[in-house]
Formats: C-alpha cells, structure tokens, sequence
C-alpha cells in the first residue's frame, strides 16, 4: 500500500447558524448526463440542488463524493450541503425527493458536522459491474448489464482481477484527463462473483482514474476471451499493465453496468481494507 497517500485533514468550514447536510443519492445513470453539473442542466447534480431550492429556498452547491460519467449508475452517491433550513435532517430525503425527477431518488439523509467533506473526508470508494450471459439478457436488462456472449470461467477472471491488488501504476489505463496526476491507486479488493444469472466484479479502491473501472472491466473480459488458459491470460494482462501507457489493448466497458456502489468513511473499515493488500504483498 501506498505511503505517501493519506487523507486530506479537514478544517471546521460550517458557518454560524447553518447544518450540514449528508445525503444518499440512488440514480439511473440512463437518464442523466452524469452526475456533475452541466450548463443544460441535464446533471444529477443539477436536479438535486433543484429540488433542494424548490423545498428550502436556497441555493446551495452538493459536495459529492465522486464523479460518475454519463450512463453510469449510482446505488448510494455521497454529497453533502448546508442550510439553514429547520427541516429535520432525517426528513430531508422526504422533502427532497417530492420535488425530484423520475431516476433519482434520496436514499438516506442526516446531519454531520463541519468537518466532514463528501470528497476529502472519504477513505475509499466503491464499484460494481454487472454482467451477463447475451443470450440469458431479458429486456429488464437493457441498459443495465452488459451481455457478453461466452462469458469465461470465474476462476479465469478472477486470476485476472486480483493481479490489481495492491498499490499499482495505472498509467496504462491513463487518459488526457488524467494528465499532470498521480496513477498510482491502492486497490483493496478486486474480484468477480457470481449472483444469481449474474456475473458481479466488485473493485474497491482509494481513489479512481478517468474511466479506470470501466477499462479494468473492458480489458479483463477482452483478454479472457481470446485466452482460455489462466497461465496465458495472465501473462496477457501482465503485459498490457506493464505497458505503462495506454493502448489498443485497452478496451473500456459501457457505461450502463456500472454501479457506485457506496463511499467508505469509516477508519476502522479502511485499516480492515488495508489490512487484506498488506497481506496481498
């Protein structure tokens, strides 16, 4: 695990007479140009702070816990604002939501104190793609899963995915976005499981690079695909990680099957994390 990475120490930024506000936000990612805000206004972002104007009076700005593309979905997205509104915060979700659109729904609310940042007070963050046998994919599934046709064998992807584990250089999945950043990434858990007719990778990490969950998925089924045997697929994969630069090689993953899932806060969940990858190296 990466030494030099540790979480940014908050300050008290909460004014005199106003709460801050936590809230859980689920939303079909289908619907919305992402999550960030846009000057159409076609954002998540945009649609909650909508709604929060339309049942307190303010305008406020959401401080979320990360960025989703457009298409990708969200099960529990972490953001925050302060108010002076005397809504309970525990009904605040209620309020919310009669004012929000179809595909966005508030999932939980409470009050947190002036230190807590969505962002900066995260320890690690959480995703999941779903996946699915083509020929098995109902029509509840579209844009939802990505179907593939001959999904390999579970033990083949996860000999793939637990080569992430760890503090790793994730310049070969780097994109101009990334420019001028750090692509190293501490990964405390990648795996893929099955559920049901479902096929789940699961990856938690303490930060993400543009795109990086996606092409992680995308790479992994392409090399799984065309190498059956465990032994050559890894090698494969060895080789595009250790690329360093990004590539053909590289294929990204729609949208739709990805989920973030939730954002850790706790200290105790993150030394437990941490833990699984010392032990890893």
């Amino acid at each position: 695990m990466r030494k030099d990475w540790h979480r940014k120490e908050q300050e008290n930024t909460l004014e005199e007479g106003k709460r801050r506000i936590v809230l859980s936000v689920s939303y079909n990612g289908m619907l919305f140009n992402g999550w960030q805000a846009q000057e159409d206004k076609s954002a998540v972002q945009d649609k909650v702070e909508e709604a929060i104007l339309n049942c307190t009076g303010e305008t406020v700005h959401l401080f979320a816990s990360g960025r989703t593309d457009s298409g990708v979905h969200a099960l529990s997205q972490t953001c925050s604002f302060d108010t002076s509104s005397t809504i309970p915060a525990e009904r605040m979700k209620y309020a919310i939501n009669a004012h929000l659109p179809e595909g966005v729904k508030i999932m939980e609310s409470h009050e947190a104190d002036g230190f807590f940042h969505a962002r900066f007070s995260s320890l690690a963050r959480e995703y999941r793609y779903y996946l699915k046998e083509r020929d098995n994919c109902t029509v509840f599934d579209e844009n939802r899963v990505w179907g593939i046709k001959g999904l390999s064998d579970i033990d083949l992807l996860n000999a793939l995915a637990k080569m992430l584990l760890g503090e790793k250089d994730f310049a070969f999945l780097s994109l101009k976005e990334d420019e001028g950043k750090s692509t190293f990434r501490d990964i405390y858990k990648s795996e893929f499981y099955k559920s049901g007719d479902y096929i789940v990778y699961r990856i938690v990490g303490n930060a993400f690079l543009y795109h990086q969950v996606r092409s992680i998925v995308g790479t992994i089924i392409k090399v799984a695909l065309k190498e059956k045997d465990i032994q050559k697929a890894k090698a494969a994969f060895d080789a595009i990680i250790n690329q360093k630069k990004r590539s053909n090689a590289i294929f990204t993953a729609p949208p739709y099957g990805l989920y973030f899932y939730r954002t850790v806060y706790s200290e105790e969940e993150w030394k437990e994390l941490s833990k699984d990858i010392e032990n890893h190296d």
